[in-house]
């Protein structure tokens, strides 16, 4: 079992927190012994969908379970769109941003444009604490070397994503389309767009993380040819705080 301080997330959230990821080898009377000796604000499971049993014993001490969160994975192959999307593919491009389009990026974060995470999801917690959260993690990102590109849609900048080096490949670490260019079929092609930049990185693949609570993503994925490398189940708690 894996415990890590998340210190991070009292900047964002206000709170304390650990992020704790149970392996598969792990005894489950041994992580029940474990957690009873940790004491945060709020704290985060990880667990294997294989191991189910040590979900009941999660329910017994009082986590719920929140998101099933998906680890897909790209091999980098030709992708070929539909006549339709490809319509909309010739018009959305994804550009490097300049220095003035990070805060183009956090204001439209911080009306609230992400509403499924398990932050924004939790009755704990508030859309702008998300969306702090959110803001926070990507200037995180922007100092340790992450990069950002804006989705060019007609021209105009409709929405970003977020990419970072990961052993051979890259991973897709945050994406989101603003308000107004929803519903114009941008979640397929900008992953092809992103796709398309990270192939010709001559890396092996491009991954992501999507959770379960965000159905539409995962879709716009898979209709890009991902495909499912782990699922981890989420399960939270709150020791303080709202009740």
């Amino acid at each position: 079992m894996k415990v890590i301080d998340a210190f991070w997330e009292k900047r964002n959230l206000g709170l304390t927190a650990v992020e704790i990821t149970v392996e598969k080898a792990d005894k489950a009377e041994v992580v029940s012994q474990q957690l009873e000796n940790i004491d945060y604000d709020y704290m985060v499971v990880k667990l294997p969908v294989e191991r189910v049993d040590i979900s009941f014993l999660l329910a017994e001490k009082r986590f719920v379970f929140i998101e099933a969160m998906n680890r897909i994975i790209h091999n980098l192959n030709p992708i070929t769109l539909s006549e339709e999307r490809w319509k909309t593919a010739a018009v959305t491009s994804v550009i490097p941003i300049s220095d003035d389009d990070l805060e183009l990026i956090l204001k439209n974060i911080r009306k609230g444009m992400f509403t499924t995470d398990r932050i924004a999801l939790d009755p704990y917690f508030t859309i702008d604490q998300a969306a702090n959260r959110y803001t926070e993690w990507i200037k995180d990102e922007v100092k340790r070397g992450s990069e950002l590109f804006n989705v060019m849609y007609n021209n105009q900048k409709s929405g970003f994503i977020g990419v970072r080096k990961s052993d051979d490949g890259y991973h897709d670490f945050i994406s989101g389309i603003y308000e107004g260019f929803t519903g114009k079929g941008l979640a397929v092609c900008m992953t092809y767009r992103t796709i398309e930049e990270i192939r010709n990185r001559n890396v092996k693949f491009l991954t992501t993380d999507i959770s379960s609570n965000n159905v539409a993503s995962l879709q716009s994925r898979y209709k890009c040819g991902f495909t499912v490398l782990e699922t981890m189940y989420v399960f939270v708690k709150h020791n303080r705080g709202k009740r």
